[in-house]
């Protein structure tokens, strides 16, 4: 017995609902997902980022900066861009893992403090220091004022004042720079992943593929939010950190690859049929004599109809029993009379 073949769908592959940029293929997802939604999900994403962040500072830095402010003299100033103030260079102000704080007024040397940044006051600079070495920044660049305070009263309650203004301004500042950044970066991308799936024969307009690239920029960003987390916990150290923030940026080019690879691909459209084409489907020919005379062969002989039946509208014939007509009963006379 031959089965016929099962029928197969001529629709094409359909992506997949856009839910999460964890996976290619739900990167691949936002290539037909609306903007909106785009938007939705980077806001989420970058809300976290703004997290990590403020909390790394607030938890971080912050606590070194009020411990070097309560280890300032009483008495100290810059003036006209020259740092006086009776301060031992031997002794950190303030110091940890993260952030190391000094003072050298005098010129004396370098301290000796092992920290991943290390912001030293010279006599008319600051100078930061930390892996890819040190800088430094003139007082004058940095204040336009020749006479600032440098002293732990007139300091402490300045920075108390200051300090959740200055964590709002991180967070907001995260918050929209981390937002400004993907979407600089989707356009930017817009055009290599145009091309990179036009050479795949991908389904993916200009649209598509910014929104491709912006989903594909998610996971990268949560990789470098967990790297700061890890690295304020001491999990990683600061080389770890650097080395993580380039991969992060691999990482977004690697979903775009494996993203666009998941796609569908594009569909043949057809147009419409040319008046002056042939068509295609073949005319069933005339049999043949023979065919002929051997279909006649093989056909049944023809009744003909009954005419009765033609008579009674084709309806069956039945059959009718004739009943007897009774005689009347004659009076025989009898034989003997009395």
């Amino acid at each position: 017995m031959v089965t016929s073949p099962a029928p197969t769908s001529s629709e094409p592959p359909k992506c997949p609902r856009a839910w999460q940029p964890f996976t290619p293929r739900g990167v691949a997802a936002f290539a037909a997902a609306s903007s909106g939604y785009l938007f939705f999900i980077q806001v989420l994403v970058a809300l976290l980022g703004t997290a990590c962040i403020v909390w790394f500072l607030w938890t971080g830095w912050f606590p070194v900066i009020r411990e070097a402010i309560r280890h300032l003299p009483t008495e100290g100033v810059i003036e006209n861009h020259v740092l006086k103030a009776p301060i031992d260079p031997a002794e950190p102000l303030g110091f940890s893992r993260l952030l190391g704080i000094t003072a050298d007024p005098e010129e004396q040397g370098t301290t000796g403090l092992t920290t991943d940044l290390l912001v030293q006051f010279k006599k008319n600079k600051v100078r930061f220091c930390s892996l890819p070495g040190c800088t430094d920044l003139p007082y004058a660049s940095i204040a336009k004022s020749s006479y600032i305070l440098f002293n732990r009263t007139e300091l402490e309650p300045q920075w108390d004042a200051w300090e959740p203004i200055l964590l709002t301004i991180a967070a907001v500042g995260s918050f929209f720079a981390l937002l400004g950044s993907w979407n600089v970066l989707a356009t930017i991308y817009l055009l290599p992943v145009w091309l990179f799936a036009w050479s795949q024969k991908k389904d993916l307009n200009l649209g598509a593929s910014w929104r491709l690239a912006g989903a594909a920029l998610m996971p990268g960003a949560l990789l470098f939010s967990a790297a700061i987390v890890s690295y304020k916990l001491g999990v990683i150290d600061l080389v770890s950190l650097f080395t993580l923030s380039l991969i992060h940026i691999v990482v977004g080019w690697v979903y775009i690859v494996t993203s666009t690879m998941g796609l569908p691909k594009k569909e043949l459209k057809i147009g419409p049929a040319s008046p002056f084409a042939t068509d295609l489907v073949p005319e069933k020919s005339a049999p043949s004599a023979e065919g002929a005379k051997a279909i006649e062969s093989t056909e049944p002989p023809s009744v003909a109809p009954d005419s009765a039946l033609e008579m009674m509208g084709n309806e069956p014939l039945r059959p009718t029993i004739e009943t007897p007509t009774p005689h009347p009963i004659q009076k025989i006379p009898d034989e003997n009379p009395s």
